[in-house]
């Protein structure tokens, strides 16, 4: 087999390291895939993922992403748990001003889960393969470079009862999520870090988990705030036969609440009453948990002074971009991204020396890849002026042009379509990974009839 390296290591184990493990896999002979914490049996939420008890979206852009890097991934989430759903007609999209999208087959498709589940069924196929070796519960973690700093050279970690690690290493990529490994590395070899835009936000959420006495007509619901007046806004998400997650969003003084009678009285205070009215007389499971986000980051790596990283030295995920998570952007980032790796080193691959160009192409055209999502919530997060940001001098006419789209989605059919193909982050497998994602991703639906509610017709992607 030709290979790039003879090892990589991937540094974080959540969603963007797991799929980076698979992408990288079929280039180097031994992939190291390292993680702070312990690999759990269950779906449980993870200790370093403490957002991990809230709901999270795994958008059709980032499942074709996921099922190209492990073919038949769908058929497994669905035999997990994961509940099957098309865009067009299992979600209810609530738009204040506008009213509820109506229902239209637009053949876009995805799963309502938990992200623990998500990341249960990946890791099972990940640590499947021959050539991963899984290492958990590390620390200390630091990337030694080449003695000129041009490339890597290695990784060192902590591990009880083995003292200090060094594992040599071809490529490292970085998906911890704050990428504290490789801007703690770059700073040690005296090398520039990556200029950074931050959005500071200051979001806050509440989750509940509930027991549904009646199914309903929708796998998951939607309900924007009446923004700028208003920042209350929610999603409701099924995850098994009759439990559903609930999740309650705000700004500033709007502060979801922590028990339960307040958040069923901060649901009925949301521009729109499908959430509240699902949730009245529905059994809390559990208690009500709370996260805050404070602000967005994007790490613009490649365009740092020095022009690159060292060779073999890369950033993924929550690295490389770490977006407000209420817009369910973040997943499907990680694996589009771990998509466009794997596409990047099949183009270098048996070239002389091709991981300088691999890292140059890479994050040129993950920048590329970004800047759309992180465009379209930037956008919603301007609207509030509680938000801190530079704000673009023609705000209010992209501003306009949007609700212009979006109504007009309304009442077009295509324009529906385009809208949330470009909402699900199907642009970005054109091109780059569509001839992949066609050949080994299957709509994740039987082909027949599924339930009472999705009685129409699924077929291929």
């Amino acid at each position: 087999m030709t290979v790039i390296g003879r090892q990589a290591v991937v540094i974080g184990a959540g969603i963007a390291g797991l799929s980076a493990a698979a992408a990288v896999s079929e280039f180097f002979e031994t992939v190291h895939l390292l993680e702070q914490d312990k690999v759990q049996s269950e779906a449980l939420p993870r200790p370093g993922v403490p957002q991990g008890q809230h709901p999270h979206v795994l958008m059709s852009g980032g499942f074709q992403a996921l099922s190209s890097l492990l073919p038949g991934l769908g058929a497994e989430l669905r035999a997990a748990g994961a509940i099957p759903l098309e865009i067009g007609r299992d979600l209810r999209w609530e738009v204040p001003g506008l009213g509820v999208f109506p229902k239209r087959d637009l053949g876009i498709f995805s799963f309502s889960l938990t992200r623990p589940l998500l990341e249960q069924v990946i890791a099972r196929r990940v640590l499947a393969l021959p050539n991963i070796i899984s290492v958990n519960e590390i620390s200390a973690v630091d990337i030694v470079l080449s003695a000129d700093g041009a490339r890597v050279a290695r990784v060192e970690y902590q591990q009880s009862g083995h003292g200090t690690v060094s594992v040599p290493a071809d490529l490292v990529i970085d998906a911890t999520g704050r990428a504290g490994p490789i801007e703690r590395c770059l700073q040690r070899h005296g090398k520039p870090l990556p200029p950074r835009s931050r959005i500071e936000v200051d979001t806050r959420y509440s989750t509940g988990i509930f027991a549904l006495s009646s199914p309903q007509d929708f796998v998951a619901s939607v309900t924007f705030p009446a923004a700028p007046e208003s920042s209350r806004g929610g999603y409701l998400l099924q995850i098994g036969d009759n439990l559903w997650q609930a999740l309650l969003t705000g700004r500033g003084e709007e502060q979801p609440p922590a028990d339960h009678d307040t958040f069923l009285g901060f649901a009925r205070a949301l521009a729109t009453p499908t959430i509240a009215a699902t949730l009245e007389g529905a059994e809390l499971v559990g208690g009500i948990r709370r996260f805050a986000f404070r602000e967005s980051v994007w790490r613009h790596f490649g365009q740092s002074a020095s022009g690159r990283l060292p060779a073999g030295l890369l950033p993924i995920g929550d690295s490389l971009c770490r977006f407000n998570p209420v817009y369910g952007q973040g997943m499907s980032a990680a694996a589009i991204e771990a998509a466009l790796l794997k596409a990047t080193l099949a183009r270098h691959l048996g070239q002389d020396d091709p991981l300088p160009r691999v890292g140059k192409s890479f994050l040129a055209q993950a920048h590329d890849l970004i800047a759309i999502p992180w465009s379209s919530s930037t956008l919603t997060d301007l609207v509030y002026p509680q938000t801190i940001a530079e704000r673009p001098a023609d705000l209010d006419e992209r501003l306009r042009e949007r609700r212009e789209a979006l109504a007009n989605a309304f009442t077009n059919a295509e324009a529906h379509r385009d809208f949330f193909r470009r909402q699900q982050m199907l642009f970005a497998l054109d091109g780059f990974i569509a001839a992949d994602v066609n050949r080994n991703t299957t709509a994740p639906h039987d082909s027949a009839r599924v339930t009472a509610r999705n009685d129409h017709l699924l077929g291929q992607y």
